[in-house]
């Protein structure tokens, strides 16, 4: 994974590759071959193909990766908090008195 800044600097944040998997994609990814197989057979050894970073946690900086061929969600201690979701400000009005938790704090 990594980060891009505002001024475009990339800072690598989280690595877990295989160096000739990589390889192997790019070089199809080059002749224009690339397809679902070199997305399945992930080499990596843990997070199996990420495809998804969210935020969470009371303070959103507890980051979640999903991945596309992986069997669980792995999550770190963020640096830096996520953005809020716009639906966490949402005027729902009468739908909230029957959600089970309060709308002004989110779950």
């Amino acid at each position: 994974m990594i980060q891009l800044s505002p001024d475009g600097r990339q800072k690598i944040v989280v690595e877990d590759a295989d160096p000739d998997h990589v390889a192997w994609v790019e070089a199809a990814y080059a002749k224009g071959e690339l397809n679902r197989t070199h997305l399945g057979r992930n080499e990596s050894a843990r997070l199996r193909n990420i495809s998804s970073l969210a935020f969470g946690g009371p303070d959103l900086r507890t980051a979640y990766l999903g991945c596309l061929v992986g069997d669980r969600i792995a999550r770190f201690a963020a640096p830096v908090a996520g953005a809020p979701p716009a639906h966490w400000q949402a005027d729902i009005g009468a739908l909230a008195a029957m959600l089970p938790i309060s709308p002004d704090r989110p779950s």
